[in-house]
């Protein structure tokens, strides 16, 4: 009869612990990088819609009042684009990523044509 008295781990053990911990702390960082990269994307999102609602109405007012379509333009860092067309989809302009494009109804010549605006990232920033 033999009697053992364990009371330790083996060295496998440990390694084995140490493999399983080190691919949950590395799964677990690369979840949370991406998840950082997605709240960067989304506030960009955020902050080009407020602009693109903000020219949209100005470019709004300026054909109502003057009868003319502003001229493309960089604010704070920020291409935006205004066309006029007689279809739905047809003014958006533009090639930066991301972009976001946003659409109303004017008046221009007693006729009613589609305002888009497009708004984009200067290259660079």
């Amino acid at each position: 009869m033999t009697i053992s008295n364990e009371k330790g781990m083996t060295l496998t053990e440990v390694l084995t612990a140490m493999a399983i911990l080190g691919m949950v702390v590395v799964l677990f960082l690369n979840i949370s990088g991406y998840s950082s990269l997605a709240v960067k994307r989304s506030s960009d999102l955020v902050d080009l819609r407020t602009i693109a609602e903000k020219q949209l109405h100005t470019a709004r007012e300026q054909i109502k009042t003057t009868g003319a379509v502003p001229a493309d333009e960089i604010i704070d860092g920020v291409n935006v684009y205004y066309r006029i067309s007689d279809d739905h989809d047809g003014g958006a302009a533009g090639s930066n990523d991301p972009e976001l494009a946003m659409q109303a109804i004017v008046l221009l010549g007693g006729q009613p044509q589609w305002l888009t605006v497009t708004v984009s990232r200067v290259e660079g920033d």
